[in-house]
């Protein structure tokens, strides 16, 4: 029962915390022909942005890829897709070249993403792949990879964006009864004393300006401490596993 409820969220805001299933493998060719864009590049960078689906809010990854060679619908040096919203979407690691088939993605028309329903993969396991898919439409110098995706600093916005997202899922669905329980109490009680910090503020600043001022800076500083002890609740649930690797 514990786990039924641990998935509630990946469930609700990324679409079915559930295996991938896609049927038969498309080969390169068919792949091809349904994707929008094929090109071989090397991962640059991954960024962790806000993303929102059927109201609930949850970290998405963005890939930033450094195009090498491309095939279909691809005229720039420099790709991003958007990470999915489901168990479906292609999970990519850093400084390395991959062969990738793009298709628009589901809930934002205008952005490209991967599939696992795809046949995106390494380039180092992609050799027939390559012969199939013939000459290139386009070739192009590759840019050097920057290693910012592994850093202390993607790990910090990992955990703030995770935390935001935990508390606009809290102010929109308060009444939901998984909404607190996967983020724990904690986080919900820090919250609390923040938002006490700020009206014992407003009530002393006629009285006290400068306790008011020491009770607004300690608001901020407890809420700055609530979002990413809110995100590391949220990144315990295994279908957020990925994003600190």
């Amino acid at each position: 029962m514990r786990q039924v409820i641990l998935f509630t969220f990946a469930l609700l805001c990324a679409q079915r915390a559930v295996a991938c299933q896609c049927g038969r493998l498309p080969s390169p060719n068919e792949a091809k022909a349904k994707a929008f864009a094929v090109f071989e590049g090397t991962l640059l960078d991954k960024r962790v942005i806000l993303g929102s689906s059927s109201g609930w809010a949850f970290p998405v990854e963005e890939y930033e890829f450094a195009v090498t060679r491309a095939w279909k619908g691809v005229s720039t040096s420099k790709v991003v897709l958007l990470g999915g919203y489901g168990n479906c979407a292609s999970i990519f690691a850093g400084d390395t070249a991959y062969l990738v088939y793009a298709t628009f993605h589901g809930e934002e028309p205008s952005r490209l993403s991967s599939s696992k329903c795809l046949p995106t993969k390494r380039v180092a396991t992609a050799a027939a792949d390559l012969v199939d898919l013939g000459p290139a439409l386009i070739e192009l110098s590759p840019r050097r990879a920057r290693r910012s995706s592994l850093g202390s600093r993607h790990l910090i916005r990992v955990y703030f964006v995770a935390g935001a997202a935990a508390y606009i899922n809290l102010v929109r669905h308060g009444n939901h009864a998984s909404t607190v329980w996967w983020i724990g109490s904690f986080p919900v009680l820090i919250a609390g004393l923040a938002a006490a910090f700020v009206i014992a503020g407003v009530l002393l600043v006629r009285k006290c300006r400068r306790l008011a001022i020491l009770l607004f800076c300690l608001s901020l500083a407890t809420a700055a401490l609530a979002i990413p002890i809110a995100g590391h609740m949220v990144l315990r649930l295994p279908y957020f596993a990925h994003f600190l690797s």
